[in-house]
């Protein structure tokens, strides 16, 4: 007998055909098409703004430049709080740094919650030390039901960070997904405030549910203009929809509009950089290969074949930093030309 609900799932999944695949149709037509999709599915436009009115909550040297705890408003009830990292000179480019599932946002400046103890790079996540010995500014945002935004407020909770948001978001017609992308929009709202930044090379990086937020940010948000996203590449078919994954990674109803593949087309021409491991469990390399495929016949569409890139690391799900970053920075220094 045919039990578990996955094998009508796949059943199902067998016969969706995405809508608006990528076949090599006029690439600026089909990619507003698919940033108008990604709105409607991310239900980024049921959120409304709020002011930001940002504040600095402490400022101190670091060895590398300084580091500013910032927060501001994204919208009424939800504050983003966030890391400033800027290297002592001018900075050569600003990213944006997202981290998946784990303690927040302290992993970027390699500290515990205390922000004083320093903690082991068990997955190569320090990405504020990352940028700042790069001479890259950094700008690392705590996702939604991560490290400082988890849940306190309810008092029975899961223990999963992110259920009870995604629950909450999907009765009440929002996605956490399109929550944290909304957020992003806001943190460049913040820059695009703060004096001094230079944002023609505005970038993002993230890792896991952390790139999976910068994938969407990238394709919706042009005033990104780089983009590298750490384990977190593969088909939905492949990952999200097929192996255990946090209830966060989840969209409704996006596989019968678009795969990873479309999506991440849609931030052709402007550089990405996809970093996979070998052997990531959760984001097969095999399927990362296949949306790659798909990805630079985009970019070749658009006449900058050279600037998509697939990085392949000898390990599992982690960032690997040196390889990422010698893919990237050469991207960066095309856009000084």
């Amino acid at each position: 007998m045919d039990l578990s609900p996955s094998l009508a799932h796949a059943a199902a999944l067998r016969s969706i055909k995405p809508k608006l695949a990528y076949a090599g149709q006029p690439l600026r037509p089909w990619q507003r098409k698919v940033r108008s999709a990604l709105r409607d599915l991310l239900k980024l436009d049921v959120i409304t703004p709020a002011p930001l009115r940002p504040k600095s909550i402490w400022k101190r040297p670091h060895a590398l430049g300084t580091i500013e705890k910032i927060a501001f408003t994204a919208e009424k009830g939800a504050d983003v709080v966030a890391y400033w990292c800027t290297p002592h000179e001018t900075p050569a480019a600003t990213f944006i740094c997202l981290q998946g599932h784990g303690s927040g946002i302290y992993t970027s400046l390699g500290l515990a919650d205390d922000e004083q103890t320093p903690v082991a790079d068990t997955h190569n996540l320090f990405f504020a030390e990352h940028c700042l010995k790069r001479n890259i500014a950094a700008l690392c945002v705590e996702q939604r039901s991560f490290g400082l935004r988890r849940e306190l407020v309810q008092k029975r909770r899961s223990d999963r960070s992110c259920r009870e948001a995604v629950v909450r978001g999907l009765t009440i017609g929002r996605v956490l997904n399109g929550e944290r992308v909304f957020d992003v929009m806001r943190a460049i709202d913040w820059l695009e405030q703060r004096k001094g930044v230079e944002l023609t090379r505005l970038g993002i990086l993230g890792h896991s549910s952390g790139g999976m937020t910068a994938m969407y940010a990238a394709a919706l948000d042009e005033r990104l203009k780089l983009a590298m996203l750490s384990c977190s590449v593969a088909r939905f078919a492949d990952s999200i929809i097929t192996i255990g994954h946090c209830e966060c990674n989840a969209v409704p109803g996006i596989y019968t509009q678009l795969e990873m593949a479309d999506i991440l087309a849609a931030i052709a021409p402007r550089p990405l950089v996809i970093v996979n491991g070998r052997e990531d469990p959760i984001f097969p390399l095999a399927s990362a290969r296949k949306v790659f495929g798909t990805v630079r016949r985009a970019y070749t569409a658009a006449g900058v074949k050279a600037d998509v890139r697939l990085i392949e690391g000898d390990g599992g799900h982690r960032y690997f930093e040196d390889a990422g970053w010698a893919a990237m920075l050469p991207l960066i220094r095309s856009t000084l030309n």
